[in-house]
């Protein structure tokens, strides 16, 4: 291995640009409230960005890619959800 970081790039206008962690992808589907209420609860920060019919739930966002990969077993502890770091930039 080369030590790159390889994570997905989400382009958006309206979210702010930074690292997030993708706790899920709703293609059909909105989230519903009992989906959102355990981040609601907790002190995550979270959006839900819609892209080409597509939700994401993200966490976040956080400044550099290692201060969000440093929270994904926080997230996972706190929530049981798996999540995986994304980045968010403007198109």
């Amino acid at each position: 291995k080369t030590g790159k970081k390889s994570f997905t790039k989400i382009f958006s206008n309206s979210a702010q640009p930074g690292y997030y962690l993708q706790m899920a992808v709703f293609k059909k589907n909105r989230p519903n409230k009992q989906f959102l209420e355990p981040l609601d609860k907790s002190k995550f920060n979270y959006i839900v960005l819609n892209k080409s019919s597509t939700d994401y739930v993200l966490i976040g966002p956080y400044l550099s890619y290692n201060l969000a990969k440093s929270n994904v077993s926080l997230v996972k502890s706190n929530l049981g959800k798996r999540t995986f770091v994304v980045q968010v930039l403007r198109p």
